[in-house]
């Protein structure tokens, strides 16, 4: 029964018993209005398909039924009375330790579909103090809570839900400083399924973390003041939705959000909940919070600010029979010997989570590597890059002399290796060929054997030896899915440097470490990093690295590749008289593609890279490169 602008709407589908197969009228009735007149117009009787319910019309509105949260109601009344705007609540009194919970109820089950999530948002305020390093401040939850809870004593500073637990759907706990995540049954996270249990604990909400996600700046603190808030689940199938949300401070100090697709512990929602706690708060406050049916929020684009990397730990218990300190600055750490490694010593720097957005952000982290008694001689003897995977916690491991040492296992990262050469080191052979660099898919974060070679490059300077490194690595993800990935380790003195440039087609998105080992080979007595900084920025470019020979070229050139005809690698040298957007590819005799050597920004100076055609069939070829307005080609011949 709809009205016929939509203003009213009744109706749905159900199965019931059949008192009758067969029915011969229908029947009207009104009553207790004063109508004057009833009507009933071209009234038909057909037989056929069912009907097609109409889709119900939707209107947003304001959660209005507020009441403590049945699990921590005893620490502090409810403020809510007759004269409170509908959306908003709040809770306060004395600073006391322990939960308090405040929870809204909707009215209705709202559901969702594949075509239309649910959304919640608003605002929310602390009052009285900063959050600092504290656990878990606040955990709050979008559910659906079993029928049989009822709103008591309504508008009194009593004003309870009568029922708890039996609570289905998504819980979040943000971080806040440089506090512990939230950690429960199944281990850390930030978002939490909640699966017939309580809505604010982690070890007895019946779920599991579905993601980690620190909060933005780096270590940013939850500060007394407002924050806006929004939650959207939409259904992607029969057992998985997707979640979005986000907690911001409005002027942007606090960032957490994100999105992410986990198990659909339901499809239809009732209430969202809010608890806070081991902050000294004396009020919390709920600000317009509104109910919605539509498209999924947009999560707006994370805070950026430079840092110093201040997490070390020893990783896998690979210490190499060394002992790890911190430095005595920030983005430093000393990992000291009396000898030459007796295996792979490890070093992991906690990054946080980092998500450069495609077509916008550039990451670089760069720093100093310093080598005492010696250098990474043997072959990969030394390796480094960017990861994101397992750490775990941070402890000091009595084994290994008292240095601090990470939980994690290292078997479970995804990122960028980059393995130097030195001397008449050659690059190291990956499961998709030989190469100085390249991707790691998924595993131990230095097994090569299992990873995707992305270039094999060698070093145009290699003197090597101990002393001062400078390395930078450079991770631009593109808007057609791809990733450039550059990187550069040069030595203070000049005598040594290397350089690498590819796109990656299935790039890595996401990183939380910063991983270096040394040893098997290598002659190095202690190491130490400095001044390891991570930075964001919107220029495809590595920065600060003079030309690697000395003097700057005066004009472009392109040199023919050697040895040529070559079986499967050959080189290819070039000079750049400026910083220049270069771009250099191979053809086939038809003039079709066939490898992507560079494309992206290089500074001026003397290049060269190493093309390995092992994938290609015997034949002549030509490569080009455009640098400026520099273009130029030059034939080459593989012979197998």
């Amino acid at each position: 029964m709809i009205e016929t602008s939509n203003k009213y709407w009744y109706g749905g589908v159900v199965q019931g018993p059949a008192t009758t197969k067969k029915f011969n009228s229908i029947i009207f009735g009104v009553n207790e209005v004063p109508f004057t007149e009833f009507k009933v117009i071209g009234m038909k009787v057909d037989k056929g398909d069912p009907i097609v319910i109409p889709e119900a019309p939707w209107q947003s509105y304001y959660v209005d039924q507020w009441g403590l949260s049945k699990e921590y109601n005893v620490n502090w009344p409810i403020l809510n009375d007759s004269t409170t705007l509908v959306g908003d609540a709040s809770i306060g009194g004395a600073a006391v330790s322990g939960w308090k919970g405040l929870q809204g109820g909707f009215g209705q089950d709202v559901e969702i579909s594949t075509t239309k999530a649910i959304i919640v948002k608003g605002q929310i305020e602390f009052v009285g103090a900063d959050a600092g390093d504290a656990y878990t401040p606040i955990r709050y939850a979008l559910t659906y809570q079993d029928s049989n809870t009822t709103l008591q004593y309504a508008l009194t500073d009593s004003a309870t839900w009568s029922h708890r637990g039996n609570h289905f759907g998504y819980e979040f706990t943000p971080r806040t400083g440089a506090g512990v995540m939230a950690n429960g049954a199944g281990g850390g996270g930030t978002v939490w399924t909640v699966n017939n249990g309580n809505w604010a604990s982690t070890y007895s909400n019946g779920g599991k973390p579905i993601i980690a996600v620190n909060q933005a700046p780096r270590n940013a603190q939850i500060i007394a003041g407002k924050y806006n808030v929004a939650i959207s689940v939409q259904a992607i199938n029969d057992t998985t939705n997707e979640v979005r949300w986000y907690m911001i401070e409005t002027s942007n100090k606090y960032w957490y959000g994100g999105v992410v697709q986990g198990p659909a512990t339901t499809k239809k929602f009732n209430s969202i909940i809010f608890g806070v706690n081991e902050v000294p708060f004396t009020e919390f406050k709920v600000i317009g919070m509104k109910v919605d049916k539509g498209n999924p929020i947009v999560v707006p684009k994370a805070p950026w600010q430079n840092f110093y990397v201040d997490t070390w730990g020893i990783y896998g218990g690979n210490s190499g029979g060394w002992s790890l300190r911190p430095g005595d600055l920030t983005g430093n750490v000393d990992y000291n010997g009396t000898a030459v490694p007796n295996g792979l010593a490890v070093v992991r720097g906690d990054l946080g989570l980092i998500n450069p957005e495609p077509g916008v952000d550039v990451f670089v982290l760069k720093g100093n590597i310093n080598l005492t008694g010696g250098s990474f001689e043997g072959s990969a003897s030394l390796r480094f890059g960017l990861f994101n995977g397992e750490g775990g916690t941070i402890v000091i491991d009595s084994s290994m002399d008292s240095s601090n040492a990470w939980t994690g296992s290292e078997a479970t990262n995804i990122g960028y290796l980059f393995i130097p050469q030195e001397g008449t080191n050659s690059g190291v052979t990956w499961a998709s060929g030989s190469g100085t660099f390249g991707r790691i898919t998924y595993g131990l974060w230095n097994a090569y054997e299992d990873g995707t070679a992305l270039g094999n490059l060698g070093p145009i300077q290699t003197a090597g030896g101990a002393g001062t490194y400078k390395f930078e690595i450079c991770v631009a993800p593109k808007t057609d899915g791809t990733s450039q990935v550059l990187w550069t380790l040069k030595k203070n003195d000049g005598s040594y440097y290397m350089e690498g440039n590819a796109i990656d087609n299935a790039p890595v998105t996401s990183f939380n470490s910063f991983i270096l080992g040394i040893g098997q080979g290598a002659t190095a007595t202690s190491l130490h990093l400095t001044d390891i900084q991570a930075t964001m920025t919107d220029k495809v470019i590595i920065t600060d690295v003079e030309s690697p020979i000395s003097g700057i070229p005066t004009s472009y050139t392109l040199g023919q590749n050697y040895p040529n005809p070559f079986n499967p690698t050959t080189t290819i040298e070039f000079a750049l008289p400026k910083d220049s957007e270069v771009k250099m590819v191979v053809y086939d005799i038809l003039g079709r593609e066939v490898a992507n050597l560079i494309k992206g920004d290089l500074k001026a100076g003397y290049h060269q890279i190493n093309f390995n055609a092992s994938n290609l069939a015997s034949g002549i070829y030509f490569y080009s490169i455009k640098a400026g307005d520099f273009t130029s080609a030059k034939k080459l011949v593989l012979m197998k």
